[in-house]
């Protein structure tokens, strides 16, 4: 799906493939969420348009989202989406004092800065919980077998 999606909007390059991969492994071994989730997401943010740094950002923050609102990675993302596409819809139940106007213009950039300020690093925060390890234990079982 990564790599379909790279190639769709003309940013395929070994390299840009090879960096969305190396940080959805580096996200299983600091969160809960296995690589192939997070690649199937980042798959998602590029399809919609982003740049490959754009979807690094994107998805980290929706890891995060992820976090704070108790929910899956796919839900997450689609709410960060939604930012993108001018609403805060669901996002503003669950991150407090986001700039509606920032939200309105559409500016991925500006979306991105505006989360990372307001939601931090929540997700690296549950990967080191107990719970958190025995997840990313999970996940690295789940790449044994494969």
């Amino acid at each position: 799906k990564l790599n379909t999606a790279l190639k769709q909007t003309g940013q395929y390059t070994e390299e840009n493939a090879k960096k969305l991969i190396d940080y959805s492994t580096e996200l299983q071994q600091t969160t809960i969420y296995g690589d192939e989730l997070t690649q199937s997401i980042m798959a998602q943010l590029i399809a919609m348009g982003l740049s490959v740094e754009e979807t690094i950002r994107a998805t980290k923050q929706a890891t995060n989202l992820a976090a704070i609102m108790g929910t899956d990675l796919n839900t997450a993302a689609r709410a960060i989406a939604d930012a993108f596409n001018g609403s805060t819809g669901m996002l503003s139940r669950y991150v407090k004092g986001l700039d509606e106007t920032t939200i309105k213009s559409k500016n991925v950039n500006e979306i991105l800065l505006l989360l990372e300020q307001r939601i931090g690093s929540q997700a690296e925060t549950i990967g080191n919980t107990a719970a958190g390890q025995i997840a990313k234990f999970s996940n690295a079982l789940q790449e044994l077998i494969k």
